[in-house]
């Protein structure tokens, strides 16, 4: 009662902390059934991570994926448990080729794809493009060498890959996939077009899209400095040394700019996507602030269910709550931090916008489970 008053948004913090426990457990359940077999005798879960560990008899499933009427296959061996594909999984699939660059690019080039990869759907195809063009470049028996403008590169062989070798007039797909979430992302003008890099793109397109980038890029670049500049040294207490306000001012600015250059797309939860996709590449520079950049932005899983943690179809089917809870968007800090200490665990808001976002994904498909029974 006395939370009630002094926090009005306790009882929406627990129901965050029900649903994302619930998840949690769920997690650690399938953990438990694929480490049983581990020789280390150790099984990981969401808050024993370091125990993660591979070994001979884990289940590690072969997965093929097609584009629609293709002849080429992109595998993938993944370690998935029930609950599905998770936003580290996803990450770390864009983080990979990236890692792989660094000794091959420049810092602008690497922020050239790091750009491209933030505006993809899934990362399956760029996993498979870039890891694929890295080899070919250090093969000395290969002629292909990525240009001054890597991003050309990889677009043009994520384009063949999906059309197969064959463009028909204008028309193209340029990430479509009927699994992982494929398909095309909006926009009146297809992405490639926007930059030159369609298929039968004049040399002038191809000329002023590499303006166009070079100008994003410089924008990047700022924004990267002024990550650095601004938040080193802080994110040990963010609610008061780095508020989600600051950090959102930061990125507001960096996307105005862009837009400004080109309508692309690319939002907050875009640049949130690039940010971690540096982060994670080590292209920024080190610290506890890395922890708090990824902020719930409007539109987002995570966003929506701090706003109503009790709207989510599953837990309507399982008659959780019935009245209607909210977190405005000011409280945002203060609720993750609650979230955080109900958990158990230290705030860095990256862990909890995550499990906030696996929540309202997972309660997705179980509530089309639910369905199907």
């Amino acid at each position: 009662m006395i939370g009630d008053l002094t926090q009005p948004f306790t009882a929406a913090v627990n129901a965050c902390c029900h649903n994302i426990s619930e998840y949690i457990s769920k997690l650690d359940d399938q953990y438990s059934r694929l480490f049983q077999a581990s020789p280390a005798g150790v099984i990981p879960s969401c808050r024993h991570r370091e125990n993660f560990h591979l070994f001979d008899d884990l289940f590690i499933e072969e997965f093929v994926i097609t584009p629609n009427g293709s002849r080429i296959e992109v595998k993938l061996k993944l370690f998935l448990p029930k609950t599905g594909c998770s936003r580290v999984l996803s990450y770390s699939m864009f983080i990979e080729p990236i890692v792989a660059l660094r000794d091959i690019l420049k810092y602008d080039q690497l922020l050239e794809l790091s750009f491209l990869a933030s505006i993809l759907v899934t990362p399956v195809l760029f996993h498979h493009v870039v890891m694929k063009l890295v080899s070919a470049h250090k093969d000395q028996d290969n002629d292909f060498l990525f240009c001054a403008h890597p991003f050309y590169d990889v677009l043009k062989e994520m384009i063949w890959t999906v059309n197969d070798g064959s463009i028909d007039g204008e028309k193209y797909n340029w990430q479509s996939f009927f699994k992982f979430r494929f398909r095309t992302s909006g926009g009146e003008v297809p992405f490639p077009t926007l930059f030159g890099a369609q298929p039968k793109a004049t040399k002038q397109q191809r000329q002023d899209g590499e303006r166009t980038l070079s100008r994003i890029v410089g924008v990047l670049f700022d924004y990267t400095e002024k990550i650095d500049n601004t938040f080193m040294g802080k994110g040990r207490d963010p609610v008061s040394d780095m508020p989600i306000s600051s950090v959102k001012e930061v990125m507001s600015e960096c996307v105005g700019k862009i837009a400004e250059i080109s309508k692309c797309q690319f939002q907050m939860f875009r640049l949130g996507v690039f940010t971690t996709i540096l982060s994670g590449a080590g292209l920024l520079q080190p610290g506890p602030h890395l922890h708090q950049l990824l902020i719930p932005v409007k539109d987002t899983g995570s966003f929506k269910h701090l706003t109503n943690p009790s709207e989510t179809e599953y837990a309507q089917k399982r008659q959780f709550l019935s009245q209607v809870l909210r977190i405005e968007e000011s409280q945002f800090d203060r609720a993750m931090a609650m979230i955080a200490s109900k958990l158990g665990i230290r705030y860095e808001r990256g862990i909890i916008e995550t499990l906030l976002v696996s929540f309202r994904i997972w309660s997705v498909f179980e509530a089309i489970s639910l369905n199907r029974d």
